[in-house]
């Protein structure tokens, strides 16, 4: 009589390619896991960034320069003094710049109209690789006035 006993080669392989099979899935959800917590992340921060700019016009008068109309919404070639790169700190410190093109967002904006005016500004998040390409992350458009 023969004892039956371990595993043959074929349940052997059977039960690694199930096995290997749930660990792929098991690793792409990671993957896919720390992807949605970038694009969360740099989504909060886009927010946060149209939500300084806008309190930034509400601050200024719709006497001030700020207001002036023009601008381009073209991500391509922004209008001069209508953009800015943009860097959050750790601390939330907001840091502003047009010659940083290391930054990580590039933030936009165009005014029209006289009354009311209209701005609106738009959110790209930056990502570094063999060639810089921008995700538009959120856009806002809000109208003001002197009158009721």
């Amino acid at each position: 009589m023969r004892s039956n006993r371990g595993f043959t080669l074929i349940e052997t392989l059977i039960t690694t390619g199930i096995l290997v099979t749930g660990l792929v899935a098991v690793a792409s959800l990671f993957s896919w896991s720390a992807a949605t917590n970038l694009m969360n992340q740099q989504r909060t921060a886009s927010t946060s960034l149209v939500a300084d700019k806008m309190e930034q016009f509400k601050a200024a008068g719709l006497t001030d320069a700020m207001w002036t109309a023009g601008g381009s919404l073209n991500a391509a070639s922004p209008s001069t003094g209508y953009w800015d790169y943009v860097t959050i700190a750790s601390d939330g410190t907001i840091t502003s710049d047009t010659t940083s093109t290391t930054a990580p967002y590039l933030r936009i904006w165009a005014v029209s109209g006289t009354s009311p005016r209209t701005v609106t500004i738009i959110v790209y998040a930056q990502r570094a690789g063999l060639t810089r390409t921008r995700t538009e992350m959120i856009r806002a458009t809000t109208m003001a006035s002197g009158t009721f």
